[in-house]
């Protein structure tokens, strides 16, 4: 099986992923993937500044026996198992531990990869209705209906410079980058010609 899937961390607000439970190898996985930073950070510890680059984050093993459910022995024998197979580096103080991913590049996909796929995309336009049978053009579509909906109320009754401005903002959103340039094109003419 090819391919992937993006796994937004608010799944870590729903309540299937908050539900009391032992974790599975898979999970605990998972779980760190998910805490890992996308990109270089500070944070203050015990007035301490440390600085955390893309791809790590700090932890304990206290905290991740207590959200896996799991003794600190098993979550330690977890980690080295992890990094023995080199799909972590482990800093561990009387404090903190410092987790790094191993190929953290391999676990994202960067905008210029998403949209040379999407230029790639066939996709057709009905009724104002984009038709595709791919997740990935599923979620441009929810990522159009949202800054338009975002959009239209900043743009309705507003002068021609004040639209403009409101589209520029539209672009700098993240969502934005999402959408092939077909959908980014139709969505700045939708935009422009609102009343």
């Amino acid at each position: 099986m090819e391919g992937w899937i993006r796994i937004y961390r608010k799944i870590q607000d729903h309540w299937l992923w908050k539900q009391k439970r032992k974790f599975s190898q898979f999970e605990a996985w998972i779980s760190l993937l998910l805490k890992t930073n996308h990109k270089d950070s500070k944070i203050m510890f015990e007035g301490k500044v440390i600085e955390v680059k893309k791809g790590s984050f700090i932890t304990s093993e206290i905290k991740l026996s207590e959200e896996w459910n799991w003794s600190r022995d098993t979550v330690r024998k977890f980690l080295k198992t992890l990094q023995k197979e080199k799909m972590i580096s482990k800093i561990a103080t009387t404090k903190y531990t410092s987790i790094s991913i191993e190929n953290w590049e391999l676990y994202q996909f960067s905008q210029q990869q998403n949209r040379q796929q999407n230029r790639q995309q066939n996709i057709q336009v009905v009724d104002s209705t984009l038709y595709t049978d791919n997740n990935d053009n599923n979620d441009n579509n929810i990522y159009y209906i949202n800054l338009f909906n975002k959009y239209k109320e900043k743009i309705v009754g507003k002068n021609f410079t004040e639209k403009i401005n409101a589209i520029r903002e539209c672009r700098k959103e993240e969502q934005y980058s999402f959408l092939t340039y077909e959908q980014q094109d139709k969505l700045f003419k939708e935009l422009l010609y609102l009343r």
